[in-house]
């Protein structure tokens, strides 16, 4: 059935049709296909095969793309507030101000995407790998990204106020003015990441790795660092107004020089 609906979306989008909504497209066949501002509010594209696909602007809220594979797909400016991405492959694809507003992408693979200046405000990404991917201004406000995959990836002036980044990798990621007020960032592993010019205050860092970290300039008021691993990171020009260092090596040597 699926695959009878798969050649009539592509004949009726070529007749000038638009409104797909509520389709039923499971496991459909559908790679490389144009569908330049159509309609597929609330369509179950569960499994479905969209890779290299062009998906601008089209409307996907609500929609179900549960273990679907959008592997280099271009979806800028697509609509996907409330859609379902769990376990979703999005490798390479171009997401660029795209709306995934509340949108469940837990374990997806999003490595190598482009998600700048995307709204993914209160998102499930937990446990998703967002390797290599570009956020360049991405609103993460409220997302859960607890145990994510964020190594070398991108989020220069991102918003990740409150966000939920407990476990995250975020290994040589790269965050320079970005905000992560009130962010939950326990145990985190932040080697190497650039923070210069971040906003951090308030941010939750307990247990955290930030070993050869960038923090130049950041706004660390209010920061909780206790027993976070703080080796080698770069301080300098950074606001440690009322910061917790209990249990790091910055607060032993605090002891030590006040002895």
């Amino acid at each position: 059935m699926s695959a009878i609906y798969a050649e009539e979306l592509r004949v009726a989008y070529e007749q000038g049709r638009r409104d797909f909504r509520h389709w039923d497209l499971a496991g459909a066949d559908l790679r490389g296909i144009s569908i330049l501002g159509a309609s597929l509010y609330g369509a179950n594209l569960r499994e479905a095969d969209l890779r290299d696909s062009d998906l601008t602007d089209v409307d996907l809220r609500t929609a179900d793309l549960q273990r679907a594979d959008v592997s280099g797909a271009r979806l800028v400016c697509a609509r996907l507030s409330d859609a379902q991405l769990a376990d979703a492959i999005l490798r390479g694809a171009d997401l660029s101000e795209a709306d995934l507003q509340r949108a469940v992408l837990t374990q997806a693979v999003l490595t190598d995407a482009s998600l700048v200046d995307a709204c993914l405000q209160a998102a499930d990404l937990s446990r998703a790998n967002l390797q290599n991917a570009r956020l360049v201004g991405a609103d993460l406000e409220n997302a859960n990204l607890e145990g994510s995959i964020l190594v070398e990836s991108d989020l220069r002036m991102a918003n990740l106020e409150e966000a939920d980044l407990a476990g995250a990798n975020l290994r040589g990621a790269s965050l320079p003015d970005a905000a992560l007020i009130g962010a939950d960032l326990e145990g985190a592993d932040l080697t190497d990441a650039d923070l210069s010019h971040a906003d951090l205050e308030q941010a939750d860092l307990r247990e955290a790795n930030l070993r050869c970290a960038g923090l130049r300039e950041a706004d660390l008021r209010c920061a909780d660092f206790g027993g976070a691993n703080l080796m080698d990171v770069q301080l300098q020009g950074a606001n440690l107004h009322d910061v917790d260092l209990a249990g790091t090596c910055l607060e032993r040597r605090r002891r030590v020089a006040s002895s």
